[in-house]
């Protein structure tokens, strides 16, 4: 996928959205059950994420951003006309300049090790109430 118009640092990308099963749900149309990103029998490990952003199945085209090393989106919560940080959206905003003709906007993710953080990371800030407020 190639962008056709220049992207500047902090613009919006896209909204990440797809199905919002409770962790540990069986996925719908599976025989799977949503995997745990967090070590077992850790007393020091923080508390499960309630949920999770499956786009398996359902989704926007952020499903389809390729992971990569050289990173130019992050993701972040944002709120919109409400403070209830239980109804913010996770939006990827660009990193950098992507300059038309560039490769689309990928994520940071070297190896497994790294998609599951940027998993952890997403199942984290789509469940936690302890950052700023915008």
């Amino acid at each position: 996928m190639m962008i056709c118009v220049a992207i500047l640092p902090g613009a919006p990308i896209c909204e990440y959205v797809g199905v919002l099963p409770r962790t540990g749900e069986k996925r719908s149309g599976s025989d799977m059950h949503m995997p745990s990103l967090h070590v077992e029998n850790n007393s020091e490990a923080p508390p499960a994420p309630e949920y999770c952003i499956d786009a398996g199945s359902i989704g926007s085209f952020a499903r389809f951003i390729n992971h990569g090393c050289n990173p130019n989106l992050f993701a972040q919560c944002v709120l919109t006309n409400h403070h209830d940080v239980k109804l913010e959206k996770v939006m990827l905003f660009a990193a950098d300049t992507v300059l038309p003709l560039q490769v689309a906007p990928n994520i940071d993710s070297c190896d497994v090790r790294n998609s599951l953080a940027i998993a952890k990371y997403v199942a984290e800030i789509t469940t936690s109430t302890d950052r700023p407020r915008s």
